[in-house]
């Protein structure tokens, strides 16, 4: 049986010389945030909060997803849902604490780009 989809719509054919009016959100920013949180090695707060404010986010993501195991990172869940991050919890397990995070964000991103097919742009950090 085959599933119908529906084309996003930059990839139906040319748009040149089409003109948008609106500046709909069609972007999805999702963070692997234990991978961010090594990056960092300044105010971690502050960073995210610039980024998030920043003219190249600002009122263009649809879709923002953290993705971490939130009991090791318990300051931050006021702070990114304040700011209507949802949070994906990607529980660690094992010896070496290692989570699922990476394949949890790829079959997240993949199921967006078919449920959600005005997004054109993905964030991933």
């Amino acid at each position: 049986m085959t599933m119908p989809y529906t084309r996003a719509p930059h990839s139906e054919g040319s748009n040149k010389g089409t003109t948008h009016t609106h500046t709909a959100p069609n972007a999805a920013l999702l963070i692997d945030f234990d991978n961010v949180t090594m990056g960092m090695r300044s105010d971690l707060s502050k960073e995210l909060k610039t980024l998030l404010n920043s003219d190249i986010i600002k009122g263009k993501v649809a879709v923002q997803r953290a993705y971490a195991d939130w009991r090791r990172y318990p300051q931050y869940i006021v702070p990114l849902s304040e700011a209507s991050i949802d949070l994906i919890f990607a529980p660690a397990y094992g010896s070496n604490k290692k989570n699922a995070t990476d394949i949890r964000m790829a079959i997240d991103a993949l199921e967006l780009v078919f449920i959600r097919p005005e997004i054109g742009t993905y964030i991933l950090l």
